[in-house]
């Protein structure tokens, strides 16, 4: 975990207290890709490689605001 209290990786934020609150924005950062069509999951043969991922989990906090969102980018 970050000073912030933001997860370093994605196992991080499974293990964390707040586990619910980021597995909620994976699903709906997912949900948003899907919609979008922004990729189309396919059945890769064997000498094409996929492309590297990694998810961004960031705290956010809004002015004025005291509830904290959790957002999820797949980067």
């Amino acid at each position: 975990m970050t000073d912030g209290g933001e997860p370093k990786s994605l196992d991080d934020a499974m293990e964390s207290e707040e586990k619910e609150r980021w597995f909620d924005a994976i699903e709906d950062e997912m949900k948003f890709l899907h919609d979008n069509h922004t990729f189309d999951l396919v059945m890769l043969s064997k000498d094409i490689k996929a492309l590297k991922n990694m998810w961004v989990l960031r705290v956010k906090h809004e002015d004025g605001n005291p509830v904290q969102r959790y957002k999820a980018r797949l980067v």
